[in-house]
């Protein structure tokens, strides 16, 4: 027999639920969250509860589902928009769509399953659709897919997905017999007309007591509540419960910045509510989205000190080793990224054979999965690339994957939380591609969490605004009343008009888009009566995007103004002395002292401590030149051992391209220049110089292209030469890529050949050194791409241009073997545009090597020569002196350079803190 209790505000639902009886009734909610606070009262009445007496909805669909139909495997949706991929895939010809409108489909098929699941409906909605020729074109075609696919998962594969139960329950034979408990169907706005059906059916054999919410309002719902229209004529009774007279909580609205500030403002209500003796089971905080509040709610509540019912929970895609598993999965298919391939090697012990900066480097960009032979190891660990169109058994997929599981028998735990998904969703014999296998196993990893820490007990209520149903929370604070959080987030495919004619013409009330259970939740919790009710809206959310107010919030005429958010315990610690937080925190003495050097550090007052080196390190010009434009570069380099490598990418960079230039011209100059070599001979050249400098490329085909570049370039720069040798027909090249090292003596300036007591390595190598053919003359030459960041002679110590001088100041010292004598010009030699003309040059001695200056800013004197050595000299002693001492303080020669820098990251130069 079918009763209906008319109740009016929330608070009534004690009431019915005092005279209810676990052992023959069974108590029907919407949400986990009501089933357990219902499960406590039972245990607090009766010491113990029945497993049958407070169920959710889908749990009831589910149990009668296995009891009429138990070879029906019940899966998720992710698993179910697999199934769907694969039949789409396999039939898109015949449908004309492809797996990329898969989501629309599904939600068709969810939004129509009540239509597409009911018996002898086929004649009948076709005949609608002839009548309603514009209602047709829109969506029939999408009717016809979504009824192919639902009869094609339940009757051939088997599978259905719970919120289809109900329209499959509808139509099946002997449910009517399927439960043998009484039932009280307590589910608000949130029963479904096809749900209204079953529980219609239910009540021929059982007892069903409906809970009709009817506030004053109602009308105003009118479509959200037709099920209950339906019921009502069919119902042997329909009483109307009497109010128990309490009156609404009161009413106060605020209107806040945005989203943190309305957290703030409930945590500072909360601790003024506990101060006042209020026992915080019975404050609740609701939103339409809590999980939206919650990473930032938790902070602040956990700093406040306030307990807190709801538990922490992470997602299994955060935790390392399912991080790494997937990533290997990945990593083994073509779907291969350079993120998965790092987190998947840098778990195995290979790893430890390869620099992380090289392996950026080498795999920051990957276009495919050839692109692992970069690499031997990495190659060898993952050029097996998994086929992902084949076809695997459930098992079969199961076995290869764990094949990469590199924990062992550790943290099997979590694994085994993902496996039981598995097993519960796909049978053994269910095949689907490996792709979708691994889409599958994507979704588990990101839907499904794992508890971290539980909540307390006794601590304050923190729930989604449709678990929010309960008489114990009397003081209530509502959050996110915006108008974006309180409508359907699903968005329909069917107009708002078609679901109102489909409903008048046939009796079909499917979802609609225009009318959302939010709303009505929340104006049905605003009947419930209590102490406050506090509503909240921000105009902004976290990332500042703005807002519209809900029509509810609008309707209760809040304030124009907006209002500040209370103080907080954050706020305070804030503010707070850094002695006082350090107490509070309970750090020990030496602890904070730490904190304070560091903190005066960061903040400038104090430089950062010397480095205590046990042994100086090896430097050159470069280094030289390193570290008097900031120091802490310099030791982040030399010191440190931190690498900055150019990431291998289809455009060549600039390190990568200087490289091969140098050897190029190297070739082409000595020991012989080779002024008469034709292409073919200049590309055999080239092909040399990739084997033997091991040039890696993104991507092999690029080199073709890239060395048409290179042959022009060699035949430019040989152009260039023969023109040079012919105006200067002495010039002969006596070294290239010389590389050479000395030995520097702090304490008095000298240099030696060999290593001495208290002495410290230097190293170069020189580009080119040009000598005059019958004289000891020299002209040193560095190749650069472009000469325009480069200075003549004059400004080379106030830019520490220190290269050229660093080679002058080697070669009149001795420092090179079988090279000795005066350096009479020392110029950057552009083979951008092949010029060769700044620097520094010995004006006495223009003519035989080079051209006369003339009024360019390279002539110099003899005075000038011997001016520049003597500062390098100095400059070079002082340099050693502070890296002897360890001063590492990050100190640019010029801050704006720091805008471009990639230390940046890592410095802590005051004026980037």
């Amino acid at each position: 027999m079918l009763k209906i209790v008319q109740i009016s505000s929330p608070s009534q639902i004690e009431e019915l639920f005092a005279s209810f009886n676990p052992q023959t009734q069974s108590w029907v909610v919407s949400d986990l969250r009501t089933k357990l606070e219902m499960q406590k009262l039972l245990i607090a009445r009766q010491g113990y509860f029945l497993d049958s007496a407070v169920l959710r909805a889908s749990d009831l669909w589910k149990q009668l589902l296995k009891r009429l139909s138990p070879d029906l495997r019940i899966v998720s949706k992710d698993f179910a928009r697999s199934l769907l991929r694969s039949f789409v895939d396999q039939n898109s010809e015949a449908f004309q769509i492809n797996s990329t409108s898969e989501k629309s489909l599904f939600n068709y098929m969810t939004q129509l399953a009540p239509l597409a699941l009911a018996a002898d409906s086929d004649e009948q909605i076709s005949k609608w659709f002839e009548d309603h020729p514009e209602i047709s074109l829109r969506w029939q075609s999408w009717y016809l897919l979504a009824r192919i696919a639902l009869r094609w998962m339940i009757h051939e594969k088997k599978v259905i997905i719970a919120d289809w139960i109900p329209s499959y329950l509808q139509e099946i034979d002997g449910l009517e017999t399927a439960w043998d408990h009484d039932l009280i169907v307590d589910l608000g706005s949130e029963v479904s007309t096809v749900e209204a059906e079953v529980f219609q059916r239910l009540s021929h054999k059982q007892e069903v007591l409906v809970i009709e919410p009817r506030p004053v309002w109602h009308e105003e719902f009118k479509y959200l509540l037709q099920p209950y229209e339906y019921l009502r004529p069919q119902a042997a009774k329909v009483e109307v419960l009497k109010p128990l007279g309490g009156a609404p909580a009161p009413v106060e609205t605020l209107r806040l910045s945005g989203m943190l500030a309305e957290v703030k403002n409930t945590c500072s209500q909360i601790r003024t509510w506990l101060a006042a003796g209020v026992k915080p089971a019975q404050i609740a905080v609701i939103a339409p989205d809590i999980e939206m509040y919650w990473p930032v709610m938790s902070s602040y509540l956990e700093q406040e000190g306030i307990p807190f019912q709801k538990d922490l929970s992470v997602k299994l895609q955060s935790l390392p080793a399912l991080q790494q598993w997937i990533a290997t999965l990945r990593a083994q298919t073509s779907r291969v990224t350079s993120a998965d391939l790092e987190v998947s090697f840098y778990a195995r012990p290979e790893a430890q054979m390869l620099r992380y900066e090289e392996f950026v480097a080498l795999f920051k960009a990957i276009y495919g999965e050839e692109d692992l032979a970069r690499e031997e190891k990495v190659y060898k660990l993952y050029h097996g690339i998994d086929d992902l169109s084949k076809t695997l058994s459930r098992d079969q997929f199961l076995a290869q994957a764990l094949k990469s599981w590199q924990r062992g028998e550790k943290q099997t735990d979590m694994l085994i939380v993902v496996l039981r998904e598995v097993f519960q969703n796909a049978a053994a014999k269910i095949e689907l591609s490996y792709k979708e296998w691994m889409t599958y196993l994507e979704n588990i990893l990101a839907n499904k969490e794992m508890k971290a820490v539980n909540g307390s007990a006794e601590g304050i209520v923190v729930t989604q605004l449709m678990s929010a149903q309960s008489y114990k929370m009397s003081y209530k604070i509502f959050l996110g009343l915006c108008d974006e959080n309180l409508k359907n987030r699903e968005r329909s495919h069917i107009l708002g008009a078609d679901l109102n004619r489909l409903a008048l013409d046939l009796g079909f009330y499917l979802e609609h888009p225009d009318h959302s259970f939010k709303e009505f939740q929340l104006r049905w919790l605003a009947e419930a009566p209590g102490e406050k009710n506090l509503y909240c809206f921000g105009l902004a959310d976290f990332s500042g995007g703005l807002l519209s107010p809900s029509n509810f919030w609008m309707s209760l005429k809040p304030a124009e103004a907006i209002a500040l958010p209370g103080a907080t315990r954050w706020d305070a610690l804030q503010c707070a002395q850094d002695e006082k937080i350090l107490d509070l925190r309970g750090r020990t003495t030496s602890e904070k002292e730490l904190f304070n050097t560091r903190l005066e550090i960061d903040r400038g007052r104090m430089s950062i401590p010397s480095l205590e080196l046990k042994q100086t390190p090896s430097l050159s010009a470069s280094q030289i030149e390193r570290y008097l434009q900031c120091p802490f570069v310099f030791a982040s380099q030399k010191i440190f051992k931190l690498q900055d490598h150019p990431d291998l990418d289809l455009d060549e960079d600039a390190r990568s391209k200087g490289t091969l230039a140098h050897a190029l011209f190297e070739k082409l100059t000595y020991p012989e220049f080779r002024g008469d070599l034709d292409d073919a001979q200049i590309d055999q050249v080239l092909e040399e110089l990739k084997a033997d400098n091991k040039v890696t490329l993104a991507d092999p085909r690029l080199w073709t292209s890239m060395k048409r570049r290179y042959l022009a370039l060699a035949k430019r720069f040989l152009q260039f030469e023969k023109e040079w040798r012919r105006e200067f027909p002495d010039t002969v090249t006596l070294a290239a890529e010389k590389a050479f090292e000395f030995y520097f003596n702090p304490q008095n300036g000298e240099v030696h050949r060999e290593a001495k007591e208290g002495t410290l390595k230097f190293s170069g190598k020189i580009d080119r050194i040009d000598r005059h053919r019958s004289t000891d003359h020299h002209v040193v030459i560095d190749y650069k791409s472009s000469h325009a960041a480069y200075k003549n002679h004059s400004a080379w110590l106030e830019n520490q241009e220190l290269q050229l001088l660093f080679y002058m100041w080697a070669l009149e010292k001795e420092m090179l073997e079988e090279v000795s004598g005066e350096v009479v010009g020392a110029f950057y030699y552009s083979f951008k545009d092949f010029h060769r003309e700044k620097g520094f040059q010995l004006e006495e001695h223009a003519g035989p090597l080079f051209r006369p200056a003339g009024r360019k800013g390279v002539k110099a004197s003899g005075e000038d020569k011997k001016e520049l050595l003597t500062k390098f000299e100095q400059i070079i002693l002082e340099v050693v002196v502070k890296i002897q001492k360890g001063e590492i303080e990050p100190r640019p020669f010029d801050v704006k350079t720091c805008q471009s820098c990639e230390w940046s990251v890592l410095c802590r130069a005051p004026h980037l803190n």
